[in-house]
């Protein structure tokens, strides 16, 4: 991830995408103590009075300590009664009726739930749920809080629900994924994020999310609770997505925001969009979605989002080479900034004349505006800020030939990256170092900083940025003379690529395969992958087309 990147993402700051996938912690939150008391509950339900005593014995000698017992516990003392279930403390037994009708909502939720949820999905009385998930149709899985369906039972439950009923169903499930969203980013908001934490605890909810998602964009009349849940999620939450998956949520947003003429959620799902479409490498896309949030913020005489919005216009334009333009625009943005008095915006104005600097080959002037984007940043206090303009001062001196300023700037940016647990910015200040080092002529430390980046996108579950570092990795070992090592992590940037809708990355991996594949004298494969690499800058409007265009036509020439 370039600093052009990191700088858009932080002006943004909703930065919907350059992520991989959704990471929630599962919402489990049942005590020990209601546990105790729905096994107490189970065990008084035996109608037999001596089933009833050795029950009651069994328990005095070993009361239940976790779920599975608990569970094995009702299993037993509810063995005689196959038509009604016991009400917890001692009540009446609940009637079979009501715990058809909750198992019959319980069937639209797609995996494994948490106790909260079956209440909150079944609309029911707790005793009727707890009888539910004690029977024999659930276990339960201690290790995340989950209960899951047994075998086909989740199928013969669902056929007793109604169309009202399981419309009703699916809205409660919505409205209890976007609480239950909110609820985890408040208690995470001021967590550090854990340096092993990835992958392996953030898919459980995914499927709880697409379901949702989906009911209410096929369902008739359900605008709001839409724009609740995208709200929850995908603005407020920033929460991590696939490219692809963020894109289709917030153009479902911005649809049903126009359905509604909500202004408000129109404005914020425009520039999520905006975040979006630049995460799949779409710059003119991006452009437009930003030109409708400023155009409404305008509308809504909201400055701020306004500045925003104009400052990430000025980062499509240079993304799509229109230098000029976008220097206007990021100036612009700085002077609205200023008008509103977030500095720290301010200063990421800098950091993108920075960038246009460097692609216009000024970088006398790139590390100059660099400079003034770290000073301003210090003085401020601006954490984010300072790790950005490092990234900028490094790339500049960079460029400039100045490799040991370089290494200097973009060490330090690793060091504040570390001491902030901000793993993003250390897999970026790892792809800054591997450059460096690129051109300091060390490809085994370089090698070293890509691979240690690629572990980093794993350990984020952030896709995008692992597609960057797979194309890094791939040239340091191209670099090296392994063009088959290089080839094969190219090939794995182009699945990954795929996989998310990443088409910048899908056409650099093409274009990186097609180079190695020349140069061993395999021209019409280098021409069919070259050819394909071409089509997608084309589709994107990427000043890359250009270069290739050219390149392509000259093979072809040499073959005639």
């Amino acid at each position: 991830m370039d600093t052009l990147t990191v700088s858009l993402i932080a002006l943004g700051v909703i930065a919907v995408g350059a992520v991989g996938f959704l990471m929630f912690k599962e919402f489990q939150n049942m005590s020990a103590a209601k546990k105790g008391g729905q096994a107490a509950a189970a065990d008084a339900a035996s109608t037999a009075s001596s089933a009833a005593e050795s029950v009651e014995a069994a328990r005095q000698e070993s009361t239940p300590k976790t779920e599975a017992d608990r569970m094995e516990a009702a299993a037993a003392s509810t063995a005689a009664e196959p038509v009604e279930a016991a009400a917890a403390s001692g009540g009446e037994p609940v009637p079979s009726g009501e715990i058809e009708v909750a198992l019959a909502r319980l069937s639209i939720l797609p995996a494994g739930f948490d106790r909260d949820t079956a209440i909150a999905v079944t609309a029911m009385d707790e005793q009727v749920v707890d009888a539910c998930l004690e029977s024999d149709r659930f276990t339960f899985d201690e290790a995340v809080g989950l209960y899951e369906w047994v075998g086909d039972a989740r199928e013969a439950a669902a056929g007793g629900l109604s169309e009202a009923d399981r419309i009703d169903a699916h809205r409660r499930h919505a409205r209890r994924m976007a609480e239950a969203a909110r609820a985890t980013i408040n208690r995470e908001a001021d967590a550090p994020r854990a340096p092993d934490s990835g992958w392996e605890i953030s898919l459980h909810d995914l499927p709880h999310f697409k379901v949702a998602f989906d009911f209410l964009v096929e369902t008739p009349d359900q605008e709001e609770l839409l724009l609740d849940l995208v709200d929850a999620v995908a603005l407020s939450g920033g929460m991590r997505f696939e490219a692809e998956d963020a894109v289709r949520w917030l153009e479902a947003a911005v649809a049903a925001a126009d359905k509604l003429d909500n202004k408000a959620s129109a404005k914020a799902a425009w520039f999520g969009l905006g975040s979006a479409y630049t995460d799949i490498g779409d710059h003119a896309r991006a452009y437009a979605a930003y030109e409708n949030a400023a155009r409404i913020a305008e509308e809504l005489d909201d400055r701020h989002l306004v500045g925003r919005a104009v400052g990430n216009m000025g980062l499509a334009l240079h993304r799509q080479g229109r230098s000029e333009e976008a220097v206007d625009h990021l100036l612009k943005a700085r002077e609205i900034m200023k008008e509103v008095g977030d500095r720290a915006r301010e200063g990421l104005s800098f950091a993108g004349m920075a960038d246009i600097a460097m692609q216009t080959g000024d970088f006398a002037k790139a590390i100059e505006y660099a400079q003034q984007h770290l000073d301003l940043a210090t003085e401020i206090d601006d954490r984010s800020g300072k790790i950005i303009a490092l990234s900028a001062l490094g790339r500049a001196k960079l460029k400039a030939g100045d490799r040991e300023g370089a290494i200097e700037a973009f060490e330090q940016q690793l060091k504040l990256a570390r001491m902030f647990r901000d793993l993003p910015s250390e897999g970026n200040a790892l792809g800054n170092l591997g450059d460096a080092y690129r051109e300091a002529g060390d490809p085994e430390k370089e090698v070293e900083c890509y691979v240690r980046q690629v572990e980093v996108a794993n350990l984020l579950g952030n896709a995008q940025t692992g597609v960057v570092a797979m194309g890094h990795l791939g040239r340091a070992h191209q670099a090296a003379g392994r063009s088959s090592v290089a080839l094969d992590w190219f090939d794995q940037q182009l699945k990954l690529a795929r996989q998310i809708g990443d088409r910048a990355g899908e056409a650099e991996a093409l274009w990186n395969a097609a180079l190695i594949v020349h140069s061993r004298g395999q021209v019409a494969d280098a021409i069919t992958r070259g050819s394909a690499a071409l089509m997608i800058y084309e589709e994107i409007e990427s000043p890359e087309a250009e270069k290739l265009r050219a390149e392509i036509a000259s093979w072809r020439t040499a073959t005639e």
